[in-house]
């Protein structure tokens, strides 16, 4: 059995203006995963962050969900490249050049 690391999810937190463009903050809530099993058989599915259980979260969320809707869009980003040291840890709201959180 192998696990393979598909992207990462996130969820719209927030915005800012970046060279006066607006831009979307994400908050990196799991990573989408796939399984290939030693018959060949596949199965996608979610490693999710634990802190993306707290109801915090949500409330941050909800202001970016579509009115009327009890469902928060989620996006996924390609996988990154291996995480440097000084990067901050999966979760943090951050803003880096090519990945937008």
């Amino acid at each position: 059995m192998q696990h393979e690391e598909l992207g990462e999810i996130a969820i719209q937190v927030g915005s800012y203006e970046k060279d006066g463009k607006p831009k979307k903050r994400f908050r990196r809530i799991g990573t989408l995963m796939r399984t290939t099993y030693d018959d060949g058989g596949k199965s996608e599915w979610l490693r999710l962050n634990a802190d993306a259980l707290n109801p915090s979260l949500l409330i941050i969320a909800r202001a970016y969900m579509e009115k009327g809707s009890d469902s928060a869009l989620l996006s996924v980003f390609p996988k990154r490249k291996q995480a440097a040291a000084s990067e901050p840890e999966a979760g943090a709201d951050t803003e880096p050049e090519d990945i937008p959180y």
